[in-house]
């Protein structure tokens, strides 16, 4: 309806991440979810394995405190508070958002095991439903990396399901998790197969997206402004067949947590915004009346993205806010081409620098941080 250099790569900042989300769903289904399995290498005899406990990561991005408690009490359960060996990890594995494994594998070994439980692994148990078990599996060895751990010589005792995909995504997007988006960009291969699924996927040309990460972090992530949108449209489609919509994958202002929380958008926006140091950004859908649009298909929706660069952040963020509630409020029936203010594009050059150049759905009881 209308643009100002709406075909021009630009820093996309956590932008990067709706990228992100469109590959997830087009290698997973949206109820998909990471297992991590556990497995014994010795008999459980009175309460103490004679072996090691091993995890089997299966990249769960959302491996968190509660995680371990949860996979402590279900060890408890079987007969498990000892292990004379090791705490042996194998496979991609992530805690409390940490990708050092050896980091990983000793914040691990403390979640099981309450009697070494510090001030933070206390307070995110205290969010729990009251009567939560804590857990007591107590390991004597050391907590080991084993790149090709032996399958064959342990047997598998537990198991721990992640957040089905959508929920992760959505979470992803809702706190802008650097971390959790880099992860599942390196499941999808990366960042030149990020490029080659988005130009696939959107059939933009490829001048117009350029990644190194999955995240947006650094200014060489790129996009244009007709790509951002061309990828949530396709995010729709992707969510359309499961019953689903944009909705279950970004957050809803003013519903959500997060990154867009305190922003001045209309009720009913789901969007997702980009910051970096010298970078705004803002993209998203405008409501149908005051819901949330499923898709960029259903009547009268009004997709947007907003990429500015420069060091006045506060400047750009009123800016974006007053253009949206602008277009927002000249949704269908206003007297416009299309439905769009007569100054839009003006509006936009303004907020652009002549110098411009290539950021709980959660249970209640976990957190989460902005991270943009």
């Amino acid at each position: 309806m209308a643009q100002h250099e709406g075909t021009k790569p630009l820093p996309a900042a956590s932008l990067t991440k709706l990228a992100t989300t469109l590959l997830a769903l087009e290698k997973w289904r949206p109820d998909y979810k990471f297992i991590t399995r556990v497995g014994v290498t010795g008999p459980i005899q009175a309460g103490v394995l004679n072996g090691d406990l091993v995890f089997f990561g299966g990249a769960d991005p959302m491996f968190v405190w509660e995680s371990a408690v949860a996979v402590g009490n279900s060890l408890n359960q079987l007969g498990i508070r000892e292990v004379t060996g090791n705490l042996v990890v194998d496979g991609v594995f992530v805690m409390n958002f940490e990708r050092d494994r050896d980091y990983a594998a000793e914040l691990l070994r403390q979640g099981l095991d309450s009697a070494s439980w510090g001030p933070e692994v206390t307070a995110q148990y205290s969010q729990l439903p009251p009567g939560t078990p804590k857990p007591q599996v107590k390991i004597r060895g050391q907590a080991l990396v084993l790149e090709g751990f032996d399958k064959s010589s342990a047997t598998i005792v537990a198991e721990h399901h992640s957040f089905q995909l959508q929920e992760l995504l959505k979470l992803m997007n809702m706190y802008s998790n650097n971390i959790m988006a880099e992860l599942l960009a390196d499941l999808l291969g990366g960042a030149a197969a990020m490029e080659k699924g988005v130009v696939m996927q959107t059939g933009v040309g490829p001048e117009e997206v350029k990644f190194i990460n999955g995240s947006g972090l650094g200014e060489e992530n790129l996009i244009s402004p007709r790509a951002t949108c061309r990828v949530m449209d396709v995010i729709g489609n992707q969510l359309k067949p499961h019953g689903l919509g944009l909705k279950d994958v970004l957050p809803i202002v003013p519903v959500d947590q997060g990154t867009l929380h305190d922003r001045a958008l209309p009720a009913g926006l789901i969007g997702k915004t980009g910051t970096l140091a010298t970078v705004s950004n803002l993209a998203g859908v405008l409501p149908l009346g005051a819901e949330p649009a499923l898709s960029l298909e259903q009547p009268n929706s009004v997709c947007f993205a907003i990429q500015n660069y420069g060091a006045d952040l506060d400047y750009f963020y009123q800016q974006q806010e007053a253009v949206i509630q602008e277009l927002n409020a000249a949704k269908p029936g206003a007297a416009t081409v299309s439905g769009v203010p007569a100054n839009a594009q003006a509006v936009s050059q303004n907020m652009t620098p002549e110098n411009i150049t290539p950021e709980n759905i959660t249970p209640e009881n976990m957190t989460l941080q902005s991270q943009e």
